[in-house]
Order: C-alpha cells, then structure tokens, then sequence
C-alpha cells in the first residue's frame, strides 16, 4: 500500500486527489527523488544551525568583552550563507521547477541577510 502526503494529510490511495495534484506527487515524492533533495534539506538544516549559532555569539558579544567573538559571529554568518548558497542553488539547478514560489525567495533573502550580518558584525568589531 502506497501512503502520499497531499496538502498535510495522509491518504491511502489515489482516490481523493484530483489528476494534476497525483501527477505532482508522483513526480516529487521522497522515493522518486534523487540524492539532491537529501543535500537540500542538509545544507538547509546545517545553515539553519550555524545562523542559530551565530545568534548565541552576537548576544554573548552584548554581554562579554572578548575581542574575538565579532571576528566568530562572522565567520558563522557567513558560511550560514554558504550553506544556504549551495542549498538553493543545488534546487534551483536539479528540481526542474518552472516557478519556484515565496520560500525559495525567502531562502534568498535569508542568504543576504546572513551576508549583511557578517559584514555588520566585521564593520561593528571596534565600536563596542
């Protein structure tokens, strides 16, 4: 028995979804995919993790005097920004996709923004 997961909830069977859904579900399931989808969500979760780092560094810079923390929120921000670089290129390039909707956009603000971050962590290192 074959299980999709249609718009958050999991059916059975093909019954209960129309045609075009059914052929967009066959076409992304996890199983029919290739190991890009893997490397997509890996990377995703890996900047995610390294932008949450960066986080705890940049209020530890509000609260501890160590030259060195700013030069670290950087380092993480940017290469945060790496990650999520590779993650949406690698989509962009392997998922065929025609129109790619509000996440992908959103996943490329979050690379600017993670490289605004680092440049304002490297610009701000003297000034606190």
């Amino acid at each position: 028995m074959k299980y999709l997961y249609v718009n958050w909830y999991l059916t059975e069977d093909y019954t209960d979804v129309d045609s075009r859904s059914t052929f967009l579900i066959d076409s992304l399931s996890p199983w029919k995919l290739g190991n890009w989808n893997k490397a997509c969500q890996a990377f995703g979760i890996i900047g995610v993790l390294v932008l949450v780092g960066c986080l705890v560094v940049g209020i530890l810079i509000l609260f501890m005097e160590f030259d060195k923390l700013p030069i670290i929120a950087a380092i993480l921000a940017f290469v945060a920004a790496v990650c999520i670089l590779i993650e949406f290129a690698v989509y962009a390039g392997e998922s065929g996709a025609d129109d790619f909707g509000y996440s992908f956009a959103l996943t490329i603000v979050a690379f600017i923004l993670a490289i605004v971050a680092g440049v304002c962590f490297i610009l701000g290192k003297g000034k606190a």
